[in-house]
């Protein structure tokens, strides 16, 4: 008699969950659309020997991208709706570096030249899904608080390399044989970055009803959980992050 009352009460919780998420599933759903820009950073690449091992120390700078997408907001619970994302972003970092020179001498000797500033620049595109939660706080006159965290899976449509010294700048695509231009008896002359990322998003923000839209302004932060380089190198684990500023408009 237990066994059945046990399986009775399991059945009934399932129904139970069942019809409270077929209820859930009923709610509308609403579309929005956003854009913005990302600040943008990847850990670790200034001192990738692959890259930029060129005799001096060198100094990271964020690079500054665009970012625009649709979401999806599906409310499978009151305050804790779902939001599906499909945006572009533009990644990347810039990083300055001293470049040593030598000058060889007729007796095989060598002497230091004099050094020569360069710019370098990495320039990555993605298309990407965050899968996030969001939570409503309670709202304050027209004003209502809320927050995202989630998942997010990319994949690189976009990959250049540039250079830039003395007035005079190149560029490579990233799928070039041979992209490393600077150091080219280096190995790793491929393609140094993986086509995908996988990584995770927080984020708050503030919304607002006006004409029977949804206005929102938010402030997120992005953070690649896994490394992106190809391949693994001795203590270097570059990961793309960046700041990100959205407004948006949800229907």
């Amino acid at each position: 008699m237990p066994t059945r009352l046990n399986g009775l009460w399991r059945l009934s919780s399932i129904a139970a969950l069942l019809f409270s998420l077929r209820a859930e599933a009923q709610a509308p759903l609403r579309l929005g659309v956003f854009g913005g820009i990302n600040s943008a950073s990847i850990s670790d690449l200034s001192i990738a020997p692959e890259l930029f091992d060129l005799g001096f120390p060198s100094s990271s700078n964020r690079r500054t991208g665009a970012q625009f997408g649709a979401y999806l907001t599906w409310p499978l619970r009151s305050g804790w709706p779902l939001q599906p994302v499909l945006h572009f972003v533009q990644k990347g970092v810039r990083i300055d570096e001293r470049i040593a020179t030598f000058v060889f001498l007729p007796n095989d000797g060598v002497l230091p030249g004099e050094p020569f500033d360069a710019t370098f620049g990495v320039n990555l595109s993605y298309l990407e899904v965050p899968l996030l939660v969001r939570l409503d706080a309670a709202a304050t006159r027209r004003w209502r608080p809320f927050a995202v965290l989630g998942p997010s899976f990319a994949y690189r449509t976009d990959c250049r390399q540039t250079v830039l010294s003395s007035g005079r700048g190149d560029e490579t695509d990233c799928d070039e044989e041979r992209n490393n231009f600077l150091r080219p008896e280096l190995p790793g002359n491929g393609d140094f970055f993986r086509k995908t990322d996988f990584g995770g998003v927080i984020g708050d923000g503030i919304t607002t009803a006006a004409s029977g839209r949804d206005l929102s302004v938010q402030l997120r932060y992005s953070q690649s959980l896994l490394s992106i380089a190809r391949d693994d190198t001795d203590s270097v684990s570059p990961r793309n992050s960046g700041i990100l500023l959205l407004v948006g408009v949800g229907f």
